[in-house]
């Protein structure tokens, strides 16, 4: 017993003598620790390197500058709850270490609910850019994905960080409110989709507001084919992708009539896919878009007579129709299969599918695309 008691005397004598901080794993202070709630990549501005911004959860005590090697900010007035940081090394790997040696925190990343690619980076080398996002452990595989437009991620984090990151989370949701642009992409979903159709449409932020105040918003989606940058589909087009792939509108359009204006919020949306061949060939793909719609405000004297419901039907249809057509023509130039038709042609003719599989980026390019867009007034009953 006394033996014993020697050596474990000895033992805590000789782990104070050797810096035991390095023997026994030391609890962090949980006011050290900041979670990262946003990542951003960016090609570095030498276009040699990687640019990785980070927006942090604090608890509002946060300095506003530290002599870290790091660029560190955070917002202004009591109720901070964020902090931005960022760093740039040769890799996203490196770039993150740089950013967690230099500062004093503790930062996960599991908490991550956004993965924010900036524009240098996906005109660049994308894959090169994502492959980290892929291979952590730590990140989620279902927080979302954005890309930027005249913008860095660097910008668009630190606009974030002049607002409160969970109403800026909240927002890039994009799934509710009349003015929806683009919808939420999932990361996994993304990495599957370059597997299996090889094309996706990923959701844009870009800047807007005035030089002193600057705020994120969405801006249309990247098409991506091949693993390449094809294009962007602004926004006065995006809706026809959310259209076309089935997805809710929540958008509006105003109809010029003699007697006044109205404004129709476009509600729900179902579009279907017929496949017209000659024998194995394919002559024409044709797609039938059905839009039902409410008036929601009249002005001027507007009767809601069956004339009048027939003139805005018509008048809905032919902008919707444009805008179909102008994102028809824009995958069929990139020859990039982001509306999902070889998807329904293998659901419908898997036997020919099997034919055309091969060579569907040519045979889309190439195929006839007819539009027929069918939107109805519904509920006129209440403007009356």
């Amino acid at each position: 017993m006394r033996r014993q008691l020697y050596t474990v005397t000895a033992a805590l004598l000789l782990l104070a003598l050797t810096n035991y901080r390095n023997v026994i794993p030391q609890v962090t202070d949980i006011k050290y620790i900041k979670p990262a709630l946003m990542i951003g990549i960016d090609r570095a501005e030498d276009g040699q390197g990687v640019t990785v911004s980070l927006l942090l959860h604090t608890d509002g005590n946060t300095n506003s500058s530290m002599d870290t090697g790091v660029a560190v900010s955070s917002n202004s007035g009591d109720s901070t709850n964020s902090s931005f940081v960022h760093g740039t090394a040769k890799t996203v790997l490196m770039a993150l270490e740089r950013i967690r040696q230099s500062t004093p925190y503790a930062i996960p990343t599991s908490s991550i609910e956004c993965f924010i690619i900036g524009e240098g980076a996906v005109t660049d080398d994308l894959e090169h850019y994502i492959d980290y996002l892929s291979k952590d452990n730590d990140l989620r595989l279902t927080s979302r994905l954005f890309f930027t437009k005249n913008a860095t991620a660097k910008d668009i984090i630190a606009s974030i960080n002049q607002t409160e990151a969970g109403q800026a989370l909240d927002a890039f949701g994009i799934n509710s409110g009349i003015t929806a642009i683009s919808y939420k992409l999932e990361f996994i979903t993304f990495w599957e989709t370059r597997f299996e159709a090889r094309t996706c449409a990923v959701p844009v932020l870009t800047l807007a507001g005035s030089d002193d105040k600057v705020h994120a918003q969405a801006d249309g989606y990247a098409i991506i084919n091949n693993g390449q940058f094809a294009g962007y589909l602004g926004t006065d087009i995006a809706r026809a992708y959310n259209l076309l792939t089935n997805k809710p509108l929540h958008s509006y359009i105003e109809c010029e009539l003699p007697q006044g204006t109205v404004a129709t919020v476009l509600e729900h949306a179902k579009t279907n896919v017929q496949f017209q061949w000659d024998g194995d060939t394919l002559e024409k793909i044709i797609l039938t878009a059905r839009v039902t719609a409410n008036p929601q405000e009249v002005m001027g004297r507007t009767s809601m007579d069956p004339d009048t419901v027939a003139f805005i039907n018509m008048a809905q249809s032919d902008v919707l129709r444009r805008e179909c057509e102008a994102t028809i023509q824009f995958a069929q130039e990139t020859a990039s299969d982001f509306l999902g038709i070889g998807k329904q042609l293998r659901l419908k003719h898997p036997y020919r599918w099997d034919k055309l599989q091969a060579n569907w980026p040519d045979t889309l390019a190439q195929t006839p695309i007819e539009i027929q867009v069918q939107a109805r007034l519904q509920h006129v009953f209440d403007m009356q």
